[in-house]
């Protein structure tokens, strides 16, 4: 994946360079012309790739933050349960003082 994200970095870099490649080493250019179908799906695919992975890992920090929400809520209620316990046992002892 680091080799993608470099190529992304780079990409306006990359097409004027594979632009000179091209017009520079016109042998070059004939020899790879008969896969060009091939390079465009292949480039096609690997930006699609790409996208899914962002997506797959925004969604991925999305449900770490739900969760990690929902983890500090349940020991905010442990806590809130915990001291409703204390001043129950606080409040029955005043009862039983009282009688």
């Amino acid at each position: 994946m680091a080799l993608l994200r470099l190529c992304a970095r780079h990409a306006r870099w990359l097409l004027v360079a594979g632009l000179v490649l091209g017009i520079a080493l016109p042998d070059l250019t004939r020899a790879v012309r008969p896969w060009l179908p091939e390079l465009v799906a292949l480039m096609l695919f690997v930006a699609a790739l790409r996208i899914q992975v962002d997506q797959i890992r925004d969604q991925v920090r999305a449900q770490i933050v739900d969760f990690w929400g929902r983890l500090e809520a349940a020991k905010a209620q442990g806590i809130a349960a915990q001291a409703q316990v204390q001043a129950n046992e606080v409040a029955l002892n005043g009862v039983r003082e009282e009688a």
